[in-house]
């Protein structure tokens, strides 16, 4: 294993060296397979992740804020309770 030290987290900086790759026997297929580092994205890129949160809208002047839960806000400029979108 070779160790680098990285400039703001310390000794964490860990790569495995070529000749210490773990082979491993697969299945009653016996297919060897290797932890080989994985290089470049799987086709179609990464999984989007979901939104969770409430879109509010202010129905005056249409300001947008988003919240994780259930709320009730009232628009400083407006004076108004934000509409759940």
């Amino acid at each position: 294993m070779h160790i680098e030290k990285h400039a703001k987290y310390g000794w964490t900086v860990t790569t495995l060296a070529p000749e210490a790759w773990i082979r491993e026997i697969l299945g009653e297929d016996k297919i060897n397979a290797s932890r080989l580092p994985v290089e470049g994205t799987t086709k179609g890129g990464s999984k989007k992740s979901i939104n969770r949160s409430i879109k509010y809208v202010c129905p005056c002047c249409g300001t947008i804020i988003r919240a994780t839960r259930e709320v009730n806000v009232i628009c400083g400029d407006c004076r108004e309770a934000f509409e759940r979108e």
